[in-house]
């Protein structure tokens, strides 16, 4: 079967129209900008622009099927060079059904990412709101999530990141998508370990009973910087919830706890002879059990090991927390390279 060969140019922008025509009309416009912004960024005029419209010609394809086919193929082979170069060239011999959904899965971020870099950001809102919000643990575990610099004024910023390929929070408006969701939040400032009241440098010696927590209450959503080694620590006395961010270091020289991330947590838990362990100050009421979430070691039910401790560029995690069905419920991502776990610390 042969074809008559599209110009460089035609082809790309045809490709985009095909794109734009599969959104609902009042998106159009913003996906298409988008997307040439994309183009312009990363195959500029010249052979770096050739390249990447012929890797979506169907010239020399085996089995391109019929008109339709060769568009949604050239589609899925422009959004995936986009989002993750080189070309998907495999889209020019994958069965049309699975051409189509994996079209679909592109499109619907595509569309989350136009949005909130030159649409309204009405459609992040609604993805926050009713897939984010209600759905947690689905959506954490469906998507690829990642929280940034989140600074503690009690603000955070929802958008998709289609390059990356996952939905980020972030404590600033994201300069390239100024559409982003914006949302008020519970921000849980890290503390090093030293700087807890009455803990001191002492390797040996020394009380976590004094932590200076953070209520969960003034926003519906919690949301925390990354975890690489740190413990989460919460307590539940009379419905409220306090909270702190313990690290193991402070990351700019200060003196680091002997044994890292599990041996911190072992402290906090009170498990560790010498150390009295950790309790919340005033106002945080009598009572309650401190429940320790770290690097290696928890005393949380179910959750005895914690996330697996290692190098920040192999581990990572998050806590994120919503009101939902009534109260509090606080997850935890885990992300170790391209795979990731999500779990419920609370209730437990």
């Amino acid at each position: 079967m042969s074809f008559i060969t599209k110009g460089n140019k035609r082809r790309v922008d045809e490709t985009v129209a095909f794109i734009a025509n599969k959104v609902p009309g009042p998106e159009r416009a913003a996906v298409k900008e988008f997307l040439y912004y994309l183009i312009d960024w990363l195959f500029p005029s010249g052979p770096n622009f050739k390249y990447f419209s012929r890797s979506m010609t169907m010239t020399n394809a085996e089995d391109p099927g019929d008109k339709a086919d060769r568009a949604a193929r050239r589609a899925l082979i422009m959004l995936d060079s986009l989002k993750n170069p080189p070309a998907y060239l495999a889209a020019k011999t994958l069965p049309t059904d699975t051409v189509n959904q994996e079209l679909d899965d592109l499109i619907a971020k595509l569309r989350m990412a136009a949005d909130g870099a030159y649409g309204t950001g009405h459609l992040l809102q609604t993805e926050f709101l009713t897939q984010l919000r209600t759905r947690t643990r689905l959506f954490l575990r469906e998507h690829k999530f990642f929280e940034g610099s989140i600074t503690n004024r009690g603000v955070g910023y929802f958008y998709c990141d289609f390059r990356l390929d996952r939905y980020q929070i972030e404590g600033n408006r994201p300069q390239r998508f100024p559409h982003a969701h914006e949302f008020e939040t519970v921000s849980i400032p890290a503390v090093a370990w030293y700087n807890v009241p009455g803990r001191t440098d002492s390797q040996t010696a020394g009380s976590f009973a004094q932590i200076v927590g953070t209520e969960l209450t003034g926003a519906e959503t919690l949301v925390t910087t990354q975890f690489t080694g740190c413990s989460f620590c919460f307590k539940v006395v009379g419905g409220r919830i306090f909270a702190a961010h313990i690290m193991p270091s402070d990351g700019l020289g200060g003196q680091g706890i002997t044994g890292g991330g599990p041996a911190l947590a072992r402290q906090l838990a009170g498990t560790v002879g010498g150390i009295t362990g950790g309790d919340f100050a005033a106002p945080c009421p009598n009572g309650g059990q401190l429940y320790v979430y770290g690097a290696g070691y928890s005393n949380l039910p179910r959750r005895a090991t914690g996330y697996p401790p290692g190098s920040p560029r192999d581990h990572t995690m998050y806590i994120f927390g919503t009101v939902n069905h009534g109260g509090w419920r606080l997850y935890t991502k885990h992300l170790n390279g391209d795979t990731s776990e999500t779990h419920r610390l609370y209730p437990f």
